[in-house]
């Protein structure tokens, strides 16, 4: 007997303006994971400003299944006065 199996297209991109909505989804629902809920705050409004706006303030990747989010990861930069060199 044989087997078949579909399996959704699965891809990683830089994350829009438009995914602002559905990201903040995902962010509130790791809050409630972690049982952090009572401190979220952010609003796709602020994702809006912080990372696509003139000066972000971050990056954001997405990943998606489908056409559907499913994930996502934000980076951003720091500097360490100790080692004296910038960091991710």
């Amino acid at each position: 007997m044989r087997y078949t199996a579909s399996v959704p297209e699965f891809s990683i991109r830089r994350a829009q303006p438009g995914d602002a909505e559905k990201l903040i989804d995902l962010m509130r629902e790791l809050a409630r994971f972690e049982k952090l809920d009572h401190l979220f705050v952010s609003t796709a409004d602020d994702l809006r400003k912080w990372l696509f706006g003139g000066s972000p303030a971050a990056a954001a990747e997405v990943a998606e299944i489908g056409g559907g989010l499913v994930g996502y990861s934000v980076s951003f930069r720091t500097f360490s006065t100790f080692l004296g060199k910038p960091g991710l």
